[in-house]
């Protein structure tokens, strides 16, 4: 594992001094698109009543996620363009728009194996549709603020008990088994079609046979994920510089395991 560590560091370090000039514009547009997302949801969420129930929200949500998507998509070929040492503009980013119906597709199956999960939950804790409207997020974040409250009382804690006991956290835990399986096989299926423009069914075979190592990919994925965390410490700059090197060693990684499949 170390070995790997090692490699994919040199790999990495060989592309950006390659291009040293790109490797920068990737993380000024790395910040302009975060920026960008930030602000504008700040705005939207200021402005528009966003999350109601009603379709013209609805479909401005979904526009603004595909939007979101396209541009990420965008980006990660931009990252693959400095790794095969291509010179390409940065405002290429808007040229792989033609890849998000095949990455939506692929995005929207791994939301579908989360949805027995959310079902199980929203069974057990109903969904008011008037207080949340389609904020998701703000939903699971009640629920655990609440959760968390009648976990410090002992009187709340053992009612919670006898209303979501043992058997139901067991049953929560299996339904959880299928989107972490799919989050651990799956994951290089995106990467698959931004990459070598394959169809889905090829990202997801491929991927599926590329991903045998699994304790490689929780072993990096823990490792950057603890570091990106860390450097958050030290202000946004050296955050987004340390996430665009986070994306350069996986995509590195995904290209030695293609290599070694090969």
């Amino acid at each position: 594992m170390i070995n790997l560590i090692k490699n994919l560091i040199q790999t990495s370090t060989i592309c950006i001094k390659a291009n040293i000039p790109f490797f920068i514009s990737l993380i000024f547009l790395h910040i302009l698109i975060m920026l960008s997302v930030i602000l504008g949801f700040n705005w939207i969420n200021n402005n528009i009543e966003i999350y109601s129930f009603t379709l013209g929200p609805i479909l401005l949500r979904i526009s603004l996620f595909l939007l979101i998507l396209g541009l990420w998509t965008g980006y990660f070929k931009l990252i693959f363009n400095l790794i095969d040492q291509k010179n390409d503009s940065i405002f290429s980013i808007l040229k792989f728009f033609y890849l998000l119906p095949k990455i939506f597709a692929v995005r929207l199956l791994s939301y579908l194996t989360l949805a027995p999960v959310f079902i199980f939950i929203i069974n057990k804790f109903p969904y008011d549709v008037a207080k949340y409207g389609t904020n998701i997020e703000y939903y699971l974040t009640d629920l655990s603020s609440n959760l968390s409250g009648i976990y410090t009382d002992e009187v709340s804690r053992n009612l919670y008990f006898a209303y979501f006991n043992y058997t139901d956290l067991i049953i929560l835990t299996c339904l959880a088994i299928l989107p972490l399986f799919f989050l651990v096989k799956f994951w290089l299926a995106e990467i698959l079609i931004i990459d070598t423009e394959c169809n889905i069914k090829q990202s997801l075979y491929m991927s599926f046979l590329l991903t045998k190592p699994i304790y490689q990919f929780i072993i990096l994925g823990l490792l950057i994920s603890f570091i990106n965390v860390f450097m958050i410490i030290f202000g946004f700059l050296f955050f987004t510089i340390s996430l665009t090197l986070s994306y350069i060693i996986m995509f590195n990684y995904y290209r030695l395991l293609l290599k070694n499949k090969s």
